[in-house]
């Protein structure tokens, strides 16, 4: 009877052990990572400068999230994009996945200036993007000098391509080492390659959300999505 109950007490502390363990390392993933929610955006809803335009299925966003996570030490964000078409290994012109960062919650600092038709009227600090011209492609995270717009490079996120997704990886200091900022997903067929969007480059877009802009680290704002 003694060792009958001595092992049972030995086999409960295991099983005691073991779910600690799982709860703990729970904890610790959930608190090294910080998501906004899979926003959701219309299939279809393209724009041009005039209207809306025919969309083009692998610029037509489905759906975005913006996510950091510290368990490295250092915070790694990631802005994922999915598509309503496979990204292709190859575009017309100049098309682009563009993270649009408020990064001071100011929409008189812009210092590339204002995102024509892009930016739904925050002053856009960065862009973390990643591109393709042709047959080539590209991946670079950028400001400008707030004197002469001439652009900053910073180091080019990471980009990963599977299927309809594009995700960009990119470090804190890609956005001024900012925690709290507004951001707007834009997905954009240029004319050429540039990097301060006039009426002269803009060919047509989609931009998330459909209206306002999305709030990242606690900020709240109210942004307008329109329903799938």
């Amino acid at each position: 009877m003694e060792k009958n109950e001595k092992r049972i007490m030995k086999i409960t502390r295991t099983v005691l052990t073991a779910v600690a363990l799982t709860v703990l390392m729970t904890v610790m993933f959930a608190s090294s990572v910080a998501a906004d929610p899979m926003f959701v955006d219309p299939a279809d809803d393209m724009h041009t400068a005039n209207g809306f335009a025919v969309a083009t299925p692998y610029l037509d966003i489905t759906s975005y999230q913006l996510s950091v996570s510290t368990s490295t030490g250092t915070p790694i964000y990631n802005a994922t994009f999915n598509m309503n078409g496979k990204i292709p290994a190859s575009a017309t012109g100049f098309v682009a996945w563009e993270l649009l960062v408020d990064a001071d919650y100011n929409a008189m600092t812009a210092p590339c200036g204002h995102y024509w038709l892009l930016d739904h009227q925050i002053g856009v600090d960065y862009v973390i993007r990643f591109y393709i011209r042709g047959n080539s492609f590209g991946a670079e995270a950028y400001t400008c000098d707030s004197n002469s717009g001439s652009q900053i490079s910073m180091t080019p996120p990471t980009v990963k391509v599977q299927g309809n997704q594009v995700t960009l990886l990119f470090c804190e200091s890609d956005i001024g080492m900012a925690t709290v900022f507004a951001y707007v997903f834009a997905t954009v067929q240029y004319s050429k390659y540039t990097y301060h969007v006039t009426s002269c480059d803009f060919v047509k877009a989609d931009i998330a959300p459909n209206y306002g802009y999305e709030s990242f680290g606690g900020y709240v704002v109210p942004a307008i999505r329109f329903s799938a």
